[in-house]
C-alpha cells in the first residue's frame, strides 16, 4: 500500500459530541474522505479471542486486507478514519500502520455527554427491551438501567435513583455513559506513541458555537485547503437521526418516555468522577478543558 492511500487521520470523538456533525462537514471539502467505519468489527462477542485475532481485527479498522465491496481508498485525498474514543485501543498496531497519524477529537463536557448518553441508550435499547415488565425485577441485568429507578406508570428515567442505587458501578466506571466520557483514559495510551503535535484536542462547546473558526483550524492541521466554505455548519448538533431511520421495531417498543435531570447531588458526585481525568488531559495538553467546558455548560 503506498503512503499515498494510507489513512492518515483518524476522527474520534465519544458518543453524541458532534461526530456526525464533524464528519457530515469534512466530507464537503475535496480533498478530504472521512470514511464510513464498518461497526461490525467492534462487536464485544466477536473481537477478541487470541492476538492473532486482536490483530486481524485491528488491521480490518484501518482498511487493510477489506474485500473490494468495501469503501476504496481515494489516493488523491486526505484519508479520514471515524471511530468511536472508547474503541480506541490498539495504540501500537496504529503507529506501526501510521507513525504520522493525526488524531482530531470534539471533547463534551463530560457531565453533559453522560446525560445525553444516559438518554439515548435508553431510547436504543428500547426497541428490544420492554421496561414495564423489566421494572418489576428487584435487580438490574448488567449494563443496564436499575429497574427500581423507572417509573413504570409513566416510564419516566431517573439517573439520580440509578447513581444512588448502583453508586459502586458509577464509581468503578463501569456504567457505560461513565466511563466513555473519560477522556484521557481512553488517549493515553497513544500519547506514548504519537507527539503531541499529532493531536487536535478541542472541546466541543466552543467549536459548535463558532464553527467557520473551528473548522478553518481543523484544516490548518491537515494541511487542507483553508480557503473552502462549508455549508450548514450552524446546523443543531446531536440530533437524533432515529426518526428518520427505517428500524425493526420490536413488539415491546413502549410509548414515549421521560427523564429526570441531574440533581445538584448527582451532579457534584458524577463531576468528581470525572476531576482526576480532566486534571490529567489538561496537564498533558496544557489546555485548560475545565475553564472552556465552564464558559459554556449550560444546566446539564
Amino acid at each position: 500500500m503506498s503512503s499515498k492511500s494510507k489513512i492518515n487521520a483518524v476522527l474520534t470523538c465519544a458518543m453524541k459530541s458532534g461526530s456526525t456533525w464533524l464528519r457530515d462537514l469534512l466530507n464537503q471539502h475535496p480533498a478530504i474522505n472521512v470514511l464510513q467505519s464498518n461497526r461490525e468489527f467492534f462487536s464485544e462477542k466477536k473481537l477478541i479471542i487470541s492476538n492473532e485475532e486482536l490483530i486481524s481485527s485491528s488491521l480490518n479498522i484501518l482498511r487493510h486486507n477489506l474485500p473490494a465491496s468495501y469503501q476504496l481508498l481515494e489516493k488523491d485525498k486526505q484519508e479520514v478514519d471515524s471511530l468511536y474514543i472508547h474503541l480506541l485501543n490498539y495504540p501500537k498496531i496504529y503507529h506501526d500502520y501510521n507513525p504520522n497519524m493525526k488524531f482530531i477529537s470534539l471533547l463534551r463536557e463530560p457531565v453533559s455527554r453522560t446525560f445525553s448518553h444516559f438518554k439515548h441508550h435508553i431510547e436504543k435499547i428500547s426497541d428490544v427491551i420492554n421496561w414495564k415488565e423489566y421494572s418489576k425485577r428487584g435487580v438490574p441485568i448488567e449494563g443496564l438501567f436499575h429497574p427500581m429507578a423507572i417509573d413504570h406508570k409513566s416510564l419516566t428515567f431517573d439517573i439520580n435513583k440509578d447513581f444512588q442505587l448502583r453508586k459502586k458501578a458509577y464509581t468503578e466506571k463501569k456504567v457505560g455513559w461513565i466511563h466513555k466520557s473519560m477522556y484521557y483514559s481512553s488517549l493515553k495510551g497513544y500519547f506514548n506513541f504519537y507527539s503531541l503535535e499529532n493531536f487536535f484536542l478541542y472541546p466541543m462547546e466552543p467549536a459548535v458555537s463558532d464553527p467557520n473558526s473551528f473548522l478553518r483550524e481543523v484544516l490548518l492541521f491537515l494541511d487542507s485547503n483553508v480557503d473552502f466554505v462549508f455549508e450548514k455548519s450552524d446546523r443543531k448538533v446531536n440530533v437524533s437521526r432515529q426518526a428518520k431511520t427505517k428500524r425493526f421495531l420490536n413488539p415491546f417498543r413502549d410509548k414515549e418516555k421521560s427523564f429526570i435531570r441531574m440533581n445538584e447531588e448527582t451532579l457534584h458526585s458524577i463531576d468528581e468522577i470525572f476531576k482526576d481525568d480532566i486534571y490529567k488531559l489538561s496537564e498533558k495538553t496544557d489546555i485548560d478543558f475545565s475553564s472552556e467546558w465552564e464558559k459554556s455548560t449550560k444546566i446539564r
